[in-house]
């Protein structure tokens, strides 16, 4: 599950973080991230600020959430064109063909 590798990510990165850093960092209430760690669905706010500690750079989820807040749906397929182009490429690259 999605919400399950999210923490686990966040862990690694903070090295096993208090709630109270989680808090800090994060902004989400004490209580409300132990209900999160303990299997309570996270909401997409939640997700979001979560993701934006996790990815600093580079393609992540924000971006995902960026492209649909803020560009036309032809605009976006056009990316998810080139984007599974790409990943195609680099796949058949790997595999030697």
């Amino acid at each position: 599950m999605l919400q399950r590798r999210v923490l686990e990510q966040l862990d690694k990165k903070l090295d096993k973080p208090t709630y109270k850093d989680l808090v800090e960092i994060t902004g989400i209430e004490q209580t409300r991230m132990f209900r999160i760690r303990n299997g309570s669905l996270m909401r997409i706010d939640e997700l979001e600020t979560i993701l934006g500690v996790l990815c600093d750079e580079g393609l992540s989820l924000n971006l995902f959430f960026d492209c649909y807040r803020y560009l036309d749906l032809e605009t976006i397929a056009q990316i998810e064109r080139k984007i599974r182009r790409k990943i195609t490429t680099e796949k058949l690259k790997g595999e030697g063909i």
